[in-house]
């Protein structure tokens, strides 16, 4: 009987819980439907071809329009879940954070979970776990919701803090979740640039990023990465540097 109800607990949870839009009520970008609606009131120009994509996760004012360039590329008739893989800013656990909210909350509408997909990378528990609390904290996952609910009402999400992590156990993260990948997956990479050199020393460490980030070498891009933090010329090159090589 206490197993049977401990189980309806853990279930109900699992389904009423919401992810709060947190960082709206603290500015980072309207709570407010009207003036959100508005700020996301832009055209479309969709590709049949984008299985990824990049975006900033910085408060609006910063980072909205570099973002809009990106989501406005998604044909959204291709796409039936995202898969948004965030850094960890707050803290640095050793393992990837899930979180299992049934809802996630934003000024224009809820998104939901897909809560199939949580489970079975909550199999692998040496890798993925479950931090609610640390996934309502982090902003790289929640600056993304208002515009993946602009764009693709309809999907269904799986948000991964992906901490900072040796190499070897990155790639091993990235292995499970391209194991639970199905067609009509999109994934968002929530990464903003280097922080925070003067434009022209910013330009070349980004350049040197987005050049090694096509060439498609995690070792490369990860030494690209200490080097730029053991420098005095940035504190990073990507900020979601762990999400990017999973990616």
């Amino acid at each position: 009987m206490v197993l049977y109800f401990s189980l309806l607990v853990l279930f109900s949870d699992i389904i009423s819980g919401e992810r709060i839009a947190l960082y709206a009520q603290k500015g980072w970008y309207s709570a407010n439907f009207e003036a959100l609606s508005k700020q996301l009131s832009f055209s479309l120009d969709p590709k049949s071809d984008i299985s990824a994509i990049v975006a900033p996760h910085a408060g609006f004012k910063y980072s909205l329009k570099t973002a809009i360039k990106a989501y406005s590329k998604l044909d959204a008739k291709r796409y039936q879940r995202v898969i948004i893989l965030g850094p960890s800013h707050k803290q640095n656990p050793s393992k990837a954070i899930l979180s299992n909210f049934g809802r996630l909350k934003t000024p224009i509408g809820d998104l939901k979970q897909d809560q199939a997909g949580i489970k079975a990378l909550l199999k692998h528990d040496q890798y993925f776990k479950i931090d609610n609390q640390i996934q309502q904290n982090e902003h790289s996952i929640e600056l993304q919701l208002p515009l993946i609910r602009k764009v693709l009402p309809h999907v269904s999400v799986i948000d991964i803090l992906i901490p900072q992590l040796s190499l070897t156990r990155l790639q091993k993260i990235a292995a499970l979740i391209k194991k639970e990948m199905r067609e009509g997956d999109l994934l968002i990479i929530s990464s903003d640039m280097s922080h925070y050199p003067g434009k022209k020393v910013a330009h070349r460490i980004d350049q040197r990023s987005f050049s090694l980030l096509y060439q498609g070498s995690e070792y490369e891009l990860l030494k690209h990465e200490n080097r730029i933090r053991k420098s005095t010329l940035a504190s990073c090159s990507f900020c979601g540097i762990s999400p990017m090589i999973v990616a």
